[in-house]
């Protein structure tokens, strides 16, 4: 805060999302399945998306142009990965009035409710009220949203296969308890557990070894050689005619680690039914 001269602190009454109150400020925290949590005092801040030189009268131009007022947290305590990881921060886009998104577009410096996000092992990039085709090699799929009045991204999954051949996993099964959403904080891919027996079937029978969510000793030879695991999801027709299929190699569902080993980042483990995306998708397109 004392590096600013553009924040200032936001009463209880000013956000409704706060957790606690303390001398009328508020504060939010958040604690996520792996271990880690923050916690955060709520500020409201001139932002802006995008780069800037370090000249003094650049950086008014580009808010002038570019900034908006946005309740940002200012983390008083964070552990886990938020300590170890590259990036200290997190910034959420659900589908929410609270988010960059929805402030953007209310302050006019975006007129589409779109953003698009591409993830790459070298980085990635974010795009907010539009879409940037110039990075695509091939044309763009698209699946609809199930839920309007979801804060998530709930998508709809046909089927999964191992090197072409469907699973014998049935479609309402993988859809099944609260859905399969696309989720771009979620570090695994996670599907309905009655599915693993098929899938652990199938890639046996393709790879000649057993998958495993553990340490896995491969060579970049046997890396290469492993099956591509297929995700196909409803395209917008509804009649099959404009399905997507996600074609996702032994390197993107396989984390290494600094000895040489890998770990499966599939799971079928959801109890309840349902299940998360990240890995697999390599692009996103949403309406916000």
């Amino acid at each position: 805060m004392a590096k600013s001269t553009t924040a200032k602190y936001l009463a209880c009454h000013d956000f409704d999302s706060c957790n606690s109150c303390q001398e009328d400020r508020c504060y939010i925290s958040q604690r996520y399945m792996e271990g880690s949590m923050w916690q955060a005092v709520v500020v409201d801040e001139l932002v802006w998306v995008g780069g800037f030189s370090s000249r003094s009268d650049e950086i008014e131009g580009v808010l002038k142009t570019f900034g908006f007022r946005f309740p940002v947290g200012c983390q008083t305590k964070e552990t886990g990965l938020f300590i170890t990881q590259k990036e200290n921060g997190i910034m959420g886009l659900g589908r929410h009035r609270s988010t960059v998104m929805a402030y953007m577009l209310s302050a006019g410096r975006v007129t589409q409710n779109l953003f698009t996000l591409c993830f790459a092992g070298d980085g990635g990039e974010v795009v907010f009220g539009g879409v940037d085709y110039g990075h695509h090699t091939s044309d763009v799929g698209y699946t609809p949203l199930l839920d309007d009045n979801s804060a998530f991204y709930p998508v709809h999954v046909k089927r999964l296969g191992v090197n072409g051949a469907p699973l014998d996993i049935d479609e309402s099964t993988l859809n099944s308890g609260r859905g399969i959403i696309v989720d771009s904080g979620t570090t695994d891919t996670f599907f309905d557990a009655k599915g693993k027996r098929s899938f652990m079937k199938a890639f046996k029978e393709a790879a000649g070894r057993e998958y495993s969510e553990s340490r896995m000793e491969i060579s970049e030879d046997e890396l290469a050689a492993l099956p591509v695991i297929s995700v196909v999801l409803s395209g917008m027709s509804g009649n099959g005619s404009d399905d997507v299929q996600l074609d996702i190699p032994a390197s993107k569902y396989l984390t290494p680690d600094n000895n040489g080993y890998y770990y499966g980042n599939f799971h079928f483990s959801e109890r309840s039914g349902g299940g998360k995306m990240r890995q697999i998708v390599s692009a996103v397109v949403v309406p916000a």
